[in-house]
């Protein structure tokens, strides 16, 4: 069954026939009569002919009855321009059968985001080479936390501060070392007046011997600013 639509463009601007009255007997009326247009067409179009310069080939196309063939040349090109779309609107003004879509086409071109420069591109390149050397930075700094004990999972035995950092000048050590929250303090004899620390902790002796230098495998001592904190490493099982 055969019904009317309305034929789109640029397919209303060539020869069509109409069928929907036509009921199967016989050749329509309309078709020898479109035979007869189509043949007169034949005799007076422009025969095919290869074009030496594009210009030789423009002057064709800017005929009015060639306005088709223009706009199938510059709509069906790969890399789409405004230009040409410009050129077409130049041609055949507002009244030409494209104008609305060469409008609508110019605006959609206009709106393609432009490729980033080579400068752009070699910033893009160094900001990603920088956010990879951060985050190796990062790995590393967390591997090598993994390879300290973090204090939640070792147990502190004892802490220290030197007596002198905690502002020490005169008074009896043992009471200031009590006085600033410490629980005792460890002297140097031989240079009293210089030398101690204040302590606290289950395990005063392992503060001692870090101080001194005589830590041993199975503990780990920090610095936190002026504090010094001291754990008991914990076996793996």
């Amino acid at each position: 069954m055969l019904r009317k639509v309305e034929i789109p463009v640029p397919f209303n601007t060539i020869q069509t026939l109409d069928f929907t009255e036509w009921d199967g007997n016989g050749p329509p009326l309309e078709l020898g009569a479109l035979l007869r247009q189509i043949t007169e067409k034949r005799e007076t179009t422009i025969p095919q002919q290869k074009f030496e310069s594009k210009e030789e080939r423009q002057k064709v196309l800017e005929k009015p009855e060639h306005e088709v063939e223009f706009w199938t040349s510059i709509a069906n090109t790969e890399k789409q321009r405004v230009e040409e779309y410009q050129l077409y609107l130049e041609r055949y003004g507002e009244e030409g059968s494209f104008s609305k879509l060469a409008h609508r086409r110019i605006v959609a071109l206009k709106q393609v985001p432009k490729k980033p420069t080579k400068a752009k591109e070699s910033l893009a390149i160094i900001s990603i080479v920088m956010g990879i050397a951060v985050g190796v930075f990062t790995i590393a700094n967390l591997l090598g936390a993994f390879e300290h004990k973090n204090p939640k999972e070792a147990k502190l035995v004892c802490s220290y501060i030197e007596i002198k950092k905690l502002g020490w000048s005169s008074s009896r050590k043992s009471n200031f070392c009590i006085a600033n929250g410490y629980e005792q303090g460890n002297f140097n004899q031989g240079d009293y007046k210089n030398g101690g620390i204040c302590m606290k902790g289950p395990e005063p002796d392992v503060c001692k011997a870090a101080y001194t230098g005589r830590i041993g495998d199975n503990v780990e001592c920090r610095s936190e600013g002026s504090l010094v904190k001291c754990f008991a490493k914990i076996e793996d099982s």
